[in-house]
């Protein structure tokens, strides 16, 4: 079985997969600081629940924006007696249409992101990913990964309303009824809900326009942690897919292993 850890600024997802669909799928908080005894402890927990042992990993795939966290989790695998992971940065396919330059300053989760939608979506396609940053990672017509804009997350948006605005106070993100609110906080609600998910509809709209593609035929993929929250209100968004990135680290280490055999 593969273990896939993508580590995020905000959220770590993991995933357990003996097949291209996964078996487990957990998502924890971000610790910047947690050690690697500490990872192995909550590893161990987790597999234990999922009714699985470190013993059935036979390969492990680390995908980060956060390097000290890598290696965090690169001593949680040794610690299990789990192999040493596969770092999905040094996987890139050539056929996603990039050089080794631009694959080197290119998000190792975004390529994952392309190489998912790909394979289960076709070319050309777009993904939504929803973290820390809003990320649009697009596909185009000969299935390449060609690069996307990045905007500030909702929660960092939030955030930063609540801690920049004296007068604003912090909510829970969820979306009103209405777009025209009468509340302050379901003002603050509608903003950056659904003002994020028409930022998603324009940025979107664009870029198809920009591919030159009919805009009924490019799948637009919605992922991360907030995907849920967010696409059911953005008229683009065709599929909601939050396994999407773990799949793509799957697809990457499952790449590797054939080749090197």
């Amino acid at each position: 079985m593969l273990l896939a850890v993508d580590i995020g600024n905000t959220q770590t997802s993991l995933g357990v997969f003996d097949a291209p669909g996964p078996r487990s799928i957990w998502r924890l908080s971000t610790r910047t600081r947690a050690t690697a005894d500490e990872l192995a402890t909550q590893l161990s927990a987790l597999l234990t629940g999922g009714a699985l042992a470190p013993a059935d990993i036979t390969v492990a795939c680390v995908c980060s924006v956060v390097p000290a966290l890598a290696r965090a989790w690169t001593g949680a695998c040794a610690a299990l007696g789990l192999p040493a992971p596969l770092c999905a940065a040094e996987l890139v396919p050539a056929d996603l249409g990039l050089t080794p330059e631009q694959c080197a300053r290119t998000g190792a989760d975004r390529l994952a992101n392309a190489l998912a939608a790909r394979q289960g979506y076709g070319a050309p396609s777009v993904v939504v990913d929803f973290g820390t940053a809003t990320n649009f990672d697009v596909i185009d017509e000969a299935g390449h990964f060609i690069g996307g804009p990045i905007s500030a997350g909702l929660q960092l948006s939030a955030d930063a309303l609540a801690a920049k605005a004296a007068r604003l106070v912090e909510v829970d993100l969820a979306a009103p009824s209405r777009i025209i609110a009468t509340t302050t906080e379901d003002a603050l609600r509608a903003g950056l809900v659904l003002g994020e998910a028409a930022k998603v509809d324009g940025l979107t709209t664009r870029i198809i326009e920009e591919l030159g593609a009919d805009p009924g035929a490019v799948p637009v993929v919605a992922t991360g942690g907030l995907a849920p929250l967010v696409a059911p209100h953005a008229r683009t968004i065709t599929a909601i897919d939050p396994t999407l990135t773990l799949v793509g680290l799957y697809l990457l280490a499952e790449r590797a292993s054939k080749d090197a055999r």
